[in-house]
C-alpha cells in the first residue's frame, strides 16, 4: 500500500495548528486514529523490523557533523532534534510532527533500553533522538555539537518508541 502525505493549515494557521494528512492509494485522507504508526513505503523499507530500522541508523548516520538550528529542519543546513528525525524519518515515507514532546508520544512503545534496538525513537524532557546500540544515540544535539552521537543515558529517557 502507498501512501502519500501533506500539510494542511487551517484558515487561522499558526504551527500549533498544523495537522499531517495522510491519503491512501485511492486518494483518500486516512484519520489520524487509523493511522498506523508504520507508515512506510514497501519500495523504500525493505525487510524485517530490524534491518528496517538499520536502514533508517545507516541513513542517519551519514549526517553526523552537521549543524544544529534551533527551529530547522534541513538534514544539510540545519535542523533541531525534531526537525532533525522530521528529516531521517520522512525519507522512508514515516511523517512525524515538529514537536519532541508529540514524538515521544507516538509508534510503539517498547518499554526499556533492554528493549530497544537501532533506529527506536528515545525521547528525553525536550530532546528525542535515534537510539544507535550499545547505549548509543544520535540526535542534533545543541548549537555546540551539532549532529552527534551522545550516551543514551546522558539525561533521563521519558520513553522509547518503535516507528517500523
Amino acid at each position: 500500500m502507498s501512501l502519500s502525505m501533506s500539510t494542511a493549515f487551517t484558515a487561522s494557521a499558526s504551527p500549533k495548528e498544523e495537522e499531517l494528512l495522510v491519503f491512501s492509494e485511492e486518494g483518500a485522507i486516512i484519520s489520524q486514529e487509523d493511522q498506523s504508526t508504520t507508515l512506510f513505503s514497501d519500495d523504500v523499507l525493505v525487510g524485517d523490523t530490524v534491518s528496517r530500522s538499520q536502514q533508517i541508523v545507516d541513513y542517519a548516520t551519514q549526517y553526523i557533523g552537521r549543524p544544529y538550528r534551533y527551529g530547522g529542519v534541513s538534514l544539510l543546513h540545519g535542523s533541531d532534534c525534531s526537525g532533525f528525525l522530521m528529516g531521517i524519518f520522512g525519507h522512508f515515507g514515516i511523517g512525524l510532527p515538529h514537536s519532541s514532546a508529540e514524538i515521544g508520544t507516538m509508534g510503539t512503545n517498547v518499554g526499556s533500553l533492554a528493549n530497544a534496538i537501532p533506529g527506536d525513537v528515545l525521547a528525553y524532557a525536550g530532546h528525542v533522538g535515534i537510539y544507535l546500540g550499545n547505549g548509543r544515540m544520535l540526535s542534533a544535539l545543541n548549537s555546540r555539537s551539532g549532529v552527534t552521537i551522545e550516551s543514551a543515558t546522558y539525561k533521563p529517557i521519558k520513553s522509547i518508541r518503535r516507528f517500523v
